[in-house]
């Protein structure tokens, strides 16, 4: 998990870097860049965790220690949901509905929380919120497809004058 949580967090910082050069510009390119860098990168995190839950079964089929229930949950509450947060700041900026895109990272973030709360170590029984995700794959792509739809939508609109 070491891995996972220094990659989150070099990630992060250099989304947080380019957002607060991109945010602050009046250059129409600039913001735009800075909006579409904002879901991108929840885009990432999302798929990210997607990966980190999905992969962590057949992790240990290949000789490396899968990663166990703490270290999933240490990775979304001191990594992702943190480096989420700081991306959403850093564009604040270039939004032109804050709250909008306020409320639209709350779906983010609860999915992360809900991948965690899905996790399960290998060999362990499936169940609540794990069998679901295990069962219902659909229902995993649309959860995942949703919220950034949702940031995208809150960071479409048209600037303010």
């Amino acid at each position: 998990m070491v891995f996972y949580v220094t990659g989150c967090w070099l990630f992060g910082l250099m989304w947080a870097a380019l957002l607060s050069a991109l945010a602050p510009s009046d250059e129409p390119w600039a913001v735009a860049l800075a909006r579409g860098a904002l879901v991108l990168g929840d885009a990432v995190l999302l798929g990210v965790i997607a990966v980190i839950v999905a992969a962590s079964t057949s992790i240990s089929g290949i000789g490396l220690k899968p990663p166990s229930s703490t270290g999933v949950w240490g990775y979304t509450l001191a990594c992702a949901i943190p480096v989420t947060l700081l991306g959403l700041f850093m564009a604040r900026r270039a939004l032109p509905r804050r709250l909008a895109a306020l409320a639209a990272t709350v779906p983010v973030v609860a999915v992360l929380v809900a991948s965690a709360a899905a996790f399960r170590p290998v060999g362990a029984r499936l169940d609540g919120l794990a069998a679901t995700a295990h069962h219902h794959h659909g229902l995993v792509v649309t959860a995942l497809v949703v919220p950034i739809l949702l940031v995208a939508a809150a960071v479409a609109a048209p600037r303010r004058r």
